[in-house]
């Protein structure tokens, strides 16, 4: 589908402050009531987001990433806590040696940068287990995520994968309000909410910018509510981020598609069957044209209320007069 050639210039243009939000105390989570008769549902509207202004005052080590549970020698569990925020290696490091160190738990670590691998040393034989660690920080670790680690006694252990401090590379900016019918997502294998995604390339502190000309990509509406609006900033997983009660701005604009005309070809052959039958179609005014027929917007409308009692309701009558072709030129184009 070309949607270039089929949409007009109607458009409108969303300018969104997440301190104006109706629900909650969370700026990620942007909820508002809008006029509903700002936008005809009835449509299908092309979204894309046109800009936006992101704080990065979120945390790499957060809620859903911030404890470690050791299973000892003994079989009891240690659990280590981790302030949230956002680390570099030596200082995340510090802070969960320092935390050994307070459990008496004889753990320590070593950071070897060439191989971007940490070593941990213990006096005792350690197990990470994964059914014990819903919100083990893997990466920060150094950790394959999902797999059992065992420290060995007495002996210096490499991680069993490589350190990566920056869990969160992208902000996913989801929009159940539209309804997307051309978004799909591989986390739940289906179509998806997410209205685009935008790659973190500043430092912790700064703000990220977005602007259209960084994605070409429209997500399909076909019954956008502007009356019950949704935006969510999440992280890969579908999970809030949270900018610490700092605000974000965006614009988000919507283009309607005009496919009337395409729409009509594909009913043609019966609408003319409803005008023609006197007994079960509508007796409607016609104007001989060339090379077809011209229908006034009378019987266009009259034609579109038999269509719509048939549950065909993706067709809207056009602004201008429609030629369409006689039921001669059809009949010989079926031949």
């Amino acid at each position: 589908m070309n949607y270039q050639a089929s949409t007009n210039t109607s458009s409108l243009m969303l300018h969104i402050r997440s301190e104006d939000s109706k629900g909650g105390k969370d700026p990620s989570h942007f909820r508002a009531s809008i006029d509903p008769q700002s936008i005809t549902t009835k449509e299908q509207w092309l979204v894309h987001l046109s800009s936006a202004q992101i704080p990065y005052t979120f945390y790499q080590l957060n809620k859903y990433n911030d404890t470690v549970v050791i299973t000892k020698e003994d079989g009891s569990d240690v659990t280590i806590e981790i302030k949230h925020g956002n680390y570099d290696i030596e200082y995340f490091l510090i802070f969960v040696t320092a935390e050994c160190k307070a459990l008496n738990l004889g753990l320590s670590f070593h950071y070897n940068e060439p191989s971007n691998t940490i070593e941990f040393t213990s006096n005792q034989t350690l197990i990470i287990d994964p059914t014990k660690n819903p919100k083990c920080p893997w990466s920060h670790l150094g950790l394959r995520k999902g797999e059992t680690f065992v420290i060995n006694s007495g002996i210096e252990t490499t991680s069993n994968g490589v350190v990566n401090v920056h869990t969160i590379n992208s902000i996913y900016v989801r929009c159940p309000s539209f309804a997307a019918t051309n978004a799909i997502e591989t986390r739940n294998r289906g179509f998806s909410h997410i209205l685009t995604k935008i790659d973190i390339q500043v430092e912790m502190g700064q703000v990220i910018y977005y602007n259209s000309s960084m994605s070409n990509h429209n997500i399909l509406s076909q019954q956008p509510t502007l009356n019950n609006l949704e935006i969510r900033l999440t992280d890969a997983d579908n999970r809030l981020l949270d900018l610490n009660g700092q605000n974000f701005e965006m614009s988000i604009q919507l283009d309607r598609i005009n496919r009337y005309k395409e729409d009509f070809e594909k009913y043609i052959p019966h609408i003319l069957r409803l005008i023609e039958n006197k007994e079960s179609g509508p007796q409607v005014p016609i104007t001989p044209g060339e090379p077809g027929i011209v229908w006034s917007e009378y019987g266009i409308n009259e034609a579109i209320a038999q269509v719509d009692a048939m549950a065909i309701n993706r067709i809207r009558p056009p602004v201008e007069p429609l030629i369409i072709p006689s039921v001669e030129q059809l009949e010989d184009g079926e031949k």
